[in-house]
């Protein structure tokens, strides 16, 4: 399967109907009223989200589930911060990560976020304590199974209750932003230069952080700041979409034979008409074309002890793909009869910061 066929699998047949039907239904009914059914996330502007969602239909028909569930979920503000900025707001969706959580929010205050707003799908006990001792973290609670298309639900009520004019950097747990723009070091003079020359979205290369195989069997969780200290330097190919730039490659490419696609946009301005779309690019399209990659994501998806989350990501079916990636990182572990992983090779470069990421090649 070629890259392309690859990232258009999602237009499948059921979700192009689905798209459809919610387009149908959304742009006959602007009677939807907010309901006390939906939490107390409330919809702001909800007359506006929707014409939003039908622009976004009309490009993108396979995208149903991401209005039905922004219409229909449930999500519940169990926090609100008692010490923030004012400025970017981080939103981060996340279930029982809280070994990378701590990480996470620790490296984005440093580089300038006053707010966070964790999106948590029914983390245990632990998690929520932790969040709640975190001064500059709200907590939004959704109980609704995870899917692809439901967490950019989420992210966009987020932005509704939030506020559509303002910046957003959006992350997943497992990732760190590095900011590669030259002389721009902290997230608001880069937000300050987007918006001199009329940028609403920065875009990132996602960059596979990985150890030495060693770690993979013997290794501490809370080590792999220090331990997944690698990345490939010429493992890339760049292809040009309608909806993006698309880089693909890296380790998971070369070790389990998946084409991941590593383009992102995680630093947005929604605006007038912004959209969180899909995992990895906004809405509208034509924004996110011909933008220049200064940003870098850290991706640490591989640390020690993930085999158990990967088996529940595989049986949730509702990860990209029908969870697919997931299961291929299950059959390569069991051929190996351990928890151990070798993505170490010759092309291994060490990270030192984010300049150590200009000598990948092909991008």
């Amino acid at each position: 399967m070629t890259s392309k066929q690859l990232f258009y699998t999602i237009y499948e047949k059921r979700h192009l109907i689905q798209g459809l039907k919610t387009y149908l239904s959304l742009a006959i009914d602007d009677r939807k009223q907010q309901s006390s059914e939906l939490g107390s996330l409330v919809i702001k502007d909800a007359s506006g989200w929707r014409r939003r969602f039908r622009d976004m239909l009309f490009a993108l028909p396979d995208l149903g589930e991401v209005a039905e569930s922004f219409f229909s979920d449930r999500m519940d503000l169990l926090r609100v911060a008692s010490n923030v900025r004012e400025g970017i707001v981080c939103i981060i969706v996340e279930r029982n990560d809280l070994v990378r959580l701590k990480a996470n929010i620790k490296h984005h205050r440093r580089i300038g976020v006053g707010r966070f707003v964790v999106v948590d799908n029914v983390s245990d006990r632990e998690t929520l304590e932790w969040l709640r001792q975190q001064d500059d973290v709200d907590i939004v609670r959704v109980r609704t199974p995870y899917s692809t298309n439901r967490r950019e639900a989420w992210i966009n009520r987020v932005i509704s209750y939030y506020g559509t004019d303002r910046w957003y950097l959006v992350v997943d747990s497992d990732e760190m932003l590095d900011i590669g723009f030259e002389g721009h070091a902290a997230l608001e003079p880069l937000v300050k230069e987007l918006e001199r020359v009329g940028c609403s979205r920065a875009r990132a290369l996602m960059v596979d952080m990985y150890a030495r195989p060693e770690y993979y069997a013997e290794g501490r969780r809370d080590q792999f700041l220090s331990e997944c200290v690698y990345f490939d330097i010429d493992t890339y190919s760049k292809e040009a979409f309608r909806e993006l730039d698309a880089i693909y490659g890296g380790p998971r490419e070369r070790v389990f034979g998946q084409s991941a696609l590593l383009t992102k946009y995680p630093l947005f301005y929604p605006g007038k008409r912004g959209v969180e779309c899909k995992s990895h690019f906004p809405f509208p399209l034509c924004e996110n074309t011909d933008s220049e990659c200064g940003l870098y994501l850290r991706h640490y998806k591989f640390i020690p002890g993930d085999a158990g989350e990967y088996k529940r990501r595989a049986l949730n079916g509702g990860y990209y793909n029908s969870s697919s990636q997931y299961k291929r990182y299950l059959e390569v572990i069991s051929k190996n009869n351990d928890d151990r992983l070798n993505f170490y090779y010759n092309g291994s470069a060490r990270y030192s910061g984010p300049s150590s990421f200009r000598r990948i090649k092909g991008i």
